[in-house]
């Protein structure tokens, strides 16, 4: 996927979709891209910087979640035993204090732990996908549910920041903060959507044109 791809794709009102295995830069502006030309394509411009910082966090958690688990594997930790959890999670977080996180980029592609990000246009309303293929624990399920309820009662960043105690990785903070964005620029944040389901991890943000826009759980 290229730019000019990007603005064919948008021409002929056709899904734009791009899979990466790392957060890089040149994923990153592409991504960008699409949303502001798809955004300016129906005359709402003033969404883009948000739903970019949107997508950007989805984007950082779905490569943050195949690490962990290409980490996991790569050590024989066992995901789903807490013991074992609690452990390589512990690993983890130093092993992204120290910034060697890069060393397991390979182990990304040799395992096929892929991001895919995708997104849905019309005149109607525009929807973002992100989907990576590994699912999502019952305790790190519980811990972003948790900050996702408290987050809704904020509209400040900071705010919110200040008030939690948990700021560790895998807490969801990512997501709760999305949220407190997606309601700063008007957009309700019950058209986000988090879930897990055969061994993969969606998210999705819709954003609405006008008001007789149905989302994909009222369709």
């Amino acid at each position: 996927m290229d730019k000019e791809t990007i603005q064919k794709y948008l021409a002929e009102d056709r899904e734009i979709q791009i899979i990466f295995y790392e957060n890089d830069e040149s994923t990153n502006q592409l991504i960008r891209y699409s949303i502001e030309e798809a955004l300016k394509k129906y005359s709402k411009p003033e969404f883009s910087h948000a739903l970019y910082g949107c997508t950007k966090e989805l984007v950082i958690n779905a490569t943050k979640a195949n690490l962990k688990r290409a980490f996991f594997q790569k050590n024989n930790f066992d995901i789903n035993n807490m013991g074992q959890y609690v452990m390589g999670l512990t690993k983890f977080k130093s092993l992204l204090d120290s910034r060697d996180s890069y060393k397991y980029y390979a182990e990304l592609r040799n395992a096929d732990l892929w991001v895919m990000y995708t997104l849905f246009h019309n005149s109607e309303g525009l929807r973002i996908e992100v989907v990576n293929n590994t699912d999502i624990i019952e305790l790190e399920e519980t811990r972003i549910r948790m900050k996702l309820k408290k987050a809704m009662h904020y509209t400040d960043i900071a705010l919110f920041y200040q008030s939690e105690p948990d700021h560790s990785e895998g807490a969801g903070m990512g997501i709760a903060l999305l949220v407190i964005l997606m309601q700063s620029v008007g957009l309700d944040p019950s058209l986000f959507r988090i879930g897990s389901k055969n061994g993969m991890t969606v998210t999705r943000i819709e954003v609405p044109f006008h008001s007789a826009y149905k989302s994909v759980r009222e369709k």
